[in-house]
Formats: C-alpha cells, structure tokens, sequence
C-alpha cells in the first residue's frame, strides 16, 4: 500500500476516533418535567427577616463560638415547631481562631486607659497574639495610609492607627518598623479592602480592629503627646466543635427506591455559620439569607405538604468558613457509606437509610440584588467547567424553559429577566462574572464524589459588607429579596416555585 492509502486510512482512523469520543461525551438528555405551581401561597418574607434578625444579633457565629452553638440549637428548636419530629445532628471538629483576651492600655497625662480590641484573622498560623508582656510604643495616626499621609510621622516602634476603609496600605507599616496597626471602624469599610488585610504567608505583623464605641477613647489616647500604650493579646489556633444537621421532611419517603432513579432523595441545604477578617465580630446577616430561607421552606412544607415521590431531606451545614468543612463531612461519610457500607453506630441514621442522593439543592443566597441563579461549578475545587457542564446543560435548560413560563409577562427587550441560567452561560456570560469574587460553592463537594448537586445563588450583588463586622441585619435590603425570592405571576419566578416541583 503506498503513502497516499496509508494516510488516508490515518485521517480516517483519527475522524472516527473523535466521532466516537463525542459521542461518548454527549449530554444524556433528561425527561425533566416540571408541574406549574400558580397557586399564591409563597414564603413568609416577614418570617424570613426575622430569622435573620435573630441570627444576625449576636457578635459572631464562627465556628465553635457560642453564637454558632446558639444557632443549632435555634434551627433545631425552629424544625422541631414546625412538626419536623426526624432531626439528627453530627459534630465534628475543625480549627479556628480564638481570642482569650485582647487589650490596649494607656497611660496618658490624665491616668490610665483600656478599651477592648479586636484581632485580625490570623496571617496563615500566625495569629496576632503579644508577648506576655505585650507590645507597647506611641500611637500614630496614619488616616489611609497614603504616602501624604504617613510622610514626616514616626511610624519605627509606633503603633500605627489607620482606617478600615483603606486597602493595601497598611503594608507600609512593617515595611517602615512599624510594630501593630490599630484599625479604625469606618461604616463604609467593605469586603473587598478586608479581605486585602491579610496576607497569604506567617506574617508576623499584629492587627487589631477598633470598634465605633471605642474610637471616642482611642482619639482622647492619641491626642495626648505623653501617652504610652501596650497591646497584649492572647489568641491561637484550637479545635472546636461544629455541627451539621439533618431533617427528614415528613409526608415523603425515607428512601427512594432501588434502580428508580425518580425516586432518589432531594437534599436542600445551606450553611448556618459566618466567617469575618474580624473572627469575634462575625455578625454574618447576609451569610444569614440562605439558612433562614431554609427554614422558611421546611415552615412552608409543614403545612403544605409535598406531593413527591422522592424523599426530601433538609441539610444544615456547619463549618462553612473552614474550607467548607461541613459539607465535606456530610458528602465523605455519605460515600462511604454507600460504598463501603455503614458502621454499625451508623446504620439506624437518616443519612444512612436515605440511599444514594437523586440531587443536591444548596442555597447561597444575599440579599442586595433582585436575580438569582442555577450554578454548577464553583472556584472552591477548581473542577473542570467544561467536564462539568455538560452534564448538567439538560437541568439548565429545562429550569430556564421552567421560569420563563412563569414570568412570560416580561418584555426581554426592556426588562432583565429574574433568574440566570448559569450552567449554560446566559448570553455568553461567564457564570463567574456574575458574582464579586472568586465563589466557593457547597455544591462543588457533592459533584467531586460522583453525586449531581447545583446552587441556587443571588448574582450581581456585591455582597459589600460579607466577610466584616459591618454585615449587620441593618443593611438587610428587604425589597431587592422579596423580589427575588417571592413570586409574582407572570414576572418574578421566585424561591419557592423553583424548588417545589421537584
């Protein structure tokens, strides 16, 4: 055979290669049938504000704080009122930062002066933790940290106070001998220039917030010229207790049934902590948005039963803020128990009798916006998007057919719709734009164990306040979430009609 046959029967072997490897990747298409729901019962946006009111009260629901044990026991008081008798819980234990005690002493020409400070979350393992005997020099005002502003100031052996709302700036001050910067509550400091307040290697370098009701104290400090403070702070990583909880919803099966694939459990979940640059004030409302419309649904289901095949099941995770320890608790002891079998300590669980999951539902939801949106992928694991996509394109495109005959009032040329498909990228948009930074997504740790699982999330929020002190149940936007989450026929999808037919 010469050259040219040799050739050919190469393309040809190569054509059919690809043919075969697209064929095998093909999206499998879905008989997905959702039954339209019209009726006006919809979730209670009163009773939503409130829990998050409640949950948000508190100084911080971080992992292992009081305030996250509080919030537990609150989510289990809440399913058990709304006749949910199938509740279990599960502790386990991550690491946190906690404080012991943090302190800035004065003296000053008129006595003596402390306020309570508040550490930073720590530079990887080191934590802004003093000597015994603390760390003491003359306080110097910076403002921003700008160059204008720290020229002609003594900043070597100074303990530096800058405002919240400034950025990177704060860098300066090691750089220049500096010993500690003391941040200034400012209302306007948002995420993003928090979130630039740490840095990604053991800096040994101590930071402090200063919160509003102490600045009047701070200020009489630093206008005294003899006044000589001393930080002393006590602070380290420990373990700590966290805890997920699940609830069967009644009036569905247990478990779905054997080789019926529409009969696997539904999961709903979301988290119930919050996580700070500030790990004591952690008020966490806008963290708050997506446990409390949780709990919204399983008060909504109480008296309205479900009419499903499928089992149905409530999920609330802990250890959100620690590398999404909670989920990766739930979905390894699922899979192993599903592979390997049950322990026997195990075997009488809910999670144990509800077979192998039909879908994850996770809500991710903020409140300062008025769209939401169906995700697949996250930046948490970094999974492949286009492994991921097409096997969930067939869910996208079935739940955007699904929402627009529920708002086919809205004119498209005038108006945005109210939700987004971001499996399938909505107008070419990358699924990532629509959010402020890099999201983490609970969803992505059932998919890496082979378990199908999406995200229910707010987009085009910038979630200004998430990760600070300043995320107050205050800044709740109430209209921008009724919009979002409540229906309103022939406009607004909302929470409940997305998540009831299934």
């Amino acid at each position: 055979m010469g050259k040219a046959g040799w050739f050919l029967i190469s393309v040809g072997l190569i054509t059919l290669t690809v043919l075969v490897c697209a064929w095998l990747g093909r999206p499998i298409p879905l008989d997905i049938t959702f039954k339209q729901d019209t009726s006006g019962d919809d979730l209670d946006l009163e009773r939503i504000h409130e829990t998050i009111t409640h949950l948000s009260s508190g100084p911080s629901r971080l992992s292992g704080s009081p305030g996250a044990d509080e919030a537990a026991a609150y989510i289990q008081q809440r399913l058990a009122a709304s006749g949910i008798s199938e509740i279990e819980t599960d502790t386990f234990s991550v690491a946190v930062p906690q404080v012991d005690f943090a302190t800035l002493e004065a003296t000053t020409s008129q006595g003596r002066l402390s306020i309570p400070i508040y550490p930073l979350w720590p530079n990887l393992a080191r934590t802004s933790q003093t000597p015994p005997s603390g760390i003491s020099g003359a306080l110097v005002d910076a403002g921003g940290g700008t160059d204008s502003e720290l020229k002609g100031k003594k900043i070597q052996d100074s303990i530096v106070i800058m405002d919240w709302g400034s950025n990177l700036e704060w860098l300066n001050i090691p750089e220049f001998g500096g010993k500690a910067v003391l941040f200034r509550d400012n209302p306007q400091g948002t995420g993003y220039t928090a979130r630039n307040k740490i840095v990604t290697v053991p800096a040994d370098f101590p930071r402090y917030f200063v919160r509003q009701q102490h600045l009047a104290v701070l200020d009489q400090i630093q206008a005294d010229p003899q006044a000589r403070v001393t930080i002393r702070c006590r602070m380290g990583w420990r373990r700590a207790d966290a805890r997920n909880i699940l609830a069967h919803l009644p009036d569905t099966p247990l478990s779905g049934k054997e080789d019926d694939p529409d009969s696997a459990p539904i999961i709903l979940h979301a988290y119930y902590d919050s996580i700070s640059l500030v790990p004591q004030l952690s008020p966490g409302a806008e963290q708050a948005c997506g446990v409390a419309a949780l709990l919204e649904l399983a008060d909504y289901f109480a008296t309205h039963p479900p009419v499903s095949e499928r089992p149905v099941y409530l999920l609330f995770t802990g250890g959100h803020g620690q590398a999404l320890a909670g989920i990766t608790r739930f979905t390894r002891r699922l899979k192993d128990g599903l592979q390997k079998g049950w322990p026997a300590e195990d075997q009488n669980t809910l999670a144990a009798g509800m077979g192998h999951p039909g879908l994850f539902v996770g809500l991710d939801l903020s409140s300062r916006t008025d769209r939401f949106g169906w995700f697949c992928v996250g930046r948490f694991r970094g999974y492949y998007e286009h492994l991921l996509r097409p096997r969930f394109s067939m869910l996208g495109l079935k739940l955007s057919e699904y929402a627009s005959q529920l708002s086919k009032d809205l004119d498209p040329t005038r108006e945005l719709s109210c939700f987004v498909d971001g499996i399938n990228l909505t107008l070419g948009r990358g699924w990532w734009t629509y959010f402020p930074y890099q999201s983490p997504f609970e969803s992505e740790l059932p998919v890496l164990a082979g378990m199908p699982a999406i995200t229910l999330a707010s987009v085009n929020d910038d979630r200004r306040y998430v990760d600070t002190p300043g995320d107050t149940p205050d800044r709740f936007d109430k209209e921008r979430f009724k919009k979002q989450i409540l229906y309103e026929p022939g406009r607004r999808v909302g929470l409940l009609k997305i998540v009831q037919p299934w």
